[in-house]
């Protein structure tokens, strides 16, 4: 079922074209991400799928429903969670969650029962009681994402999730928000540039670059399509550093990189010519210990279609 659809959506702010035709579907329980450099247009495609900005052509569907004909229907089924958060650092963690709780008409036993169950997804119930001044950025975040989820929202937006947390604590809250979706059925609109982020999380993408859509759709699917250039790693019997040269012999072999007296990472433009190279090397007297393919990323996608062009 198609649960959000943005079609054709062009945005105008401060007479410049921010968003150029911008055009995408997610699925309902799908992870879908929004990524891009910075300035390409990401944030501004939340605000307008929250209704905060109206579009100036195109629309934007929730269930059906118009965003802007429909704001409070659909506002119901939207969790959001924004760049910079904020909490109440001299109110506890339940106190927090009470307030917005009131904010979403949540009141009473339910709201109760409502704050000790997203707390108990986040692994912040026994944190109810703590100032929410003296936890952690990692904490802080599994607090706002509680408060996000608070009003048991069919959709999660999440900008920028792990901005400015520490490796450890990205990796634990990229987990916790992955089981939302994969455990707890929660579809999943994650808008970021960090492509570790993109990959780990998320199975559809829609990369942004100057307002525009220049690459969507499944992940694995971009990958096998777009990626021009397949690796491999082999590994070798016999010392390959100083035979490196035969390479630069063979106009289908794009680069080579020596990363060990017997090991070397090949790049090439056709995937079934690896058997001629290997065939080469065991003539020019190589003995092959491994030869492995190195499955190319999302990184190696976004590069192709953005490279180093984005906006700053």
């Amino acid at each position: 079922m198609d649960l959000v659809v943005v079609e054709n959506l062009r945005k105008f702010l401060g007479g410049r074209l921010v968003l150029d035709n911008i055009s995408f579907v997610v699925d309902e329980g799908e992870a879908f991400c929004l990524l891009g450099p910075n300035g390409a247009g990401k944030t501004t495609t939340v605000r307008v799928l929250l209704g905060i900005y109206r579009p100036d052509s195109g629309r934007v569907m929730v269930k059906g429903l118009d965003v802007h004909e429909n704001l409070s229907e659909v506002k119901r089924v939207i969790g959001y969670l924004p760049e910079t958060p904020s909490l109440y650092d001299r109110l506890t963690v339940y106190r927090n969650l009470e307030f917005y709780g009131h904010l979403f008409d949540i009141r009473g036993g339910e709201l109760d029962s409502r704050i000790r169950e997203v707390s108990r997804l986040l692994g912040i119930e026994d944190r109810l009681n703590e100032l929410v001044g003296r936890l952690s950025k990692g904490l802080r975040q599994r607090v706002a994402i509680a408060r996000a989820i608070l009003n048991n929202p069919e959709i999660l937006i999440l900008d920028q999730p792990t901005s400015d947390l520490d490796p450890g604590m990205a990796h634990s809250i990229r987990s916790t928000i992955r089981e939302l979706n994969t455990d707890g059925g929660l579809t999943l609109i994650v808008c970021t540039h960090n492509l570790q982020e993109a990959e780990f999380i998320c199975s559809k993408v829609a990369i942004i670059n100057r307002g525009r859509v220049v690459g969507y759709g499944d992940i694995k699917e971009l990958k096998r399509r777009l990626v021009k250039i397949h690796k491999f790693h082999i590994e070798t019997l016999d010392p390959i550093r100083n035979k490196v040269h035969l390479f630069s012999e063979l106009d289908y072999v794009i680069g080579a990189e020596v990363t060990s007296d017997y090991s070397v990472i090949v790049s090439l433009n056709r995937k079934d010519l690896i058997s001629d190279l290997i065939t080469l090397m065991i003539s020019r007297g190589l003995r092959i210990f491994e030869v492995r393919y190195v499955e190319p990323s999302l990184e190696d996608v976004y590069l192709d279609l953005v490279g180093g062009h984005g906006e700053a």
